[in-house]
């Protein structure tokens, strides 16, 4: 698809923190939230941006209070029967309802397509973990593409979307992950996969797990680490998921279409 301009325009974001880890090792890096908000301002400095810890059950006023809005991952499952997030999937839908900029990664991933009427279940393959080669075959205006992409990226997953919501288009698959994100319309946009974590600290979280999941699943994941070339990838192409993000708020900010 064509390059498009997109004209800078001062966003009023919000960040759902959804990440309810209280482990040592979570303790030892910054929240998810203030990694977004990081990675965010080093390319809009000029934006407005807020973090809910959802999580807590603290979630902004009202959906139409932002512009836009991103759903962290978490640990947690969007099936698990908590509170917060019946809040969050009843959340996600009145802002969805009100065409609010929505961008999903992992669990937001999962909780967009829950709430809006998908599915997500356990893996049946099992823990998606390390890094992940995904296959971009359908390219939103917001990606800037001329043609289909791979990208590598974190994963680290149980729950997978087996039942994309209607009018979602899926833009990239896995071997592991057949719904690897979607978009609806432009005001949706999801990744199964991590732009805000590095291969430095997936590689701290399987030390960390070491004694939690089976050693076989650890190996594969250290070894996609040891892949010639992957820890740069994962660098540029985290950078290049980042630069479609804020193209997707502007986008929608600017009431472009999406298709």
């Amino acid at each position: 698809m064509p390059s498009r301009a997109y004209n800078p325009v001062p966003m009023k974001l919000a960040i759902l923190l959804t990440n309810n880890d209280t482990a040592a090792f979570a303790a030892r890096y910054p929240n998810d939230g203030e990694k977004f908000r990081t990675l965010f301002a080093a390319l809009r400095p000029g934006w407005s941006i807020d973090v809910f810890a959802v999580k807590d059950g603290i979630f902004p006023p009202r959906a139409s209070d932002f512009q836009g809005y991103v759903i962290t991952g978490s640990p947690a499952s969007v099936n698990d029967p908590l509170p917060w997030i019946a809040q969050l999937l009843d959340f996600l839908r009145d802002a969805h309802e009100r065409r609010r900029a929505l961008l999903g990664i992992c669990f937001g991933h999962q909780a967009l397509a829950a709430a809006l009427g998908g599915k997500v279940e356990a893996a049946s393959q099992g823990w998606g973990l390390g890094i992940s080669r995904s296959v971009y075959t359908y390219c939103v205006p917001w990606m800037n593409l001329s043609a289909p992409t791979s990208q590598m990226l974190i994963a680290a997953h149980c729950d997978q979307v087996t039942k994309l919501p209607r009018d979602a288009i899926n833009l990239c698959s896995s071997p592991h992950c057949a719904h690897g994100g979607f978009a609806i319309g432009k005001h949706v946009f999801t990744s199964q996969f991590h732009p805000e974590m590095t291969p430095a600290f997936m590689g701290d979280l399987l030390d960390f797990l070491r004694d939690k999941l089976p050693e076989p699943t650890l190996r594969e994941a250290r070894n996609t680490l040891r892949e010639p070339g992957a820890l740069s990838q994962v660098s540029t192409d985290a950078a290049r998921f980042l630069g479609w993000a804020v193209r997707f708020f502007e986008q929608a900010a600017n009431g472009e279409e999406a298709a």
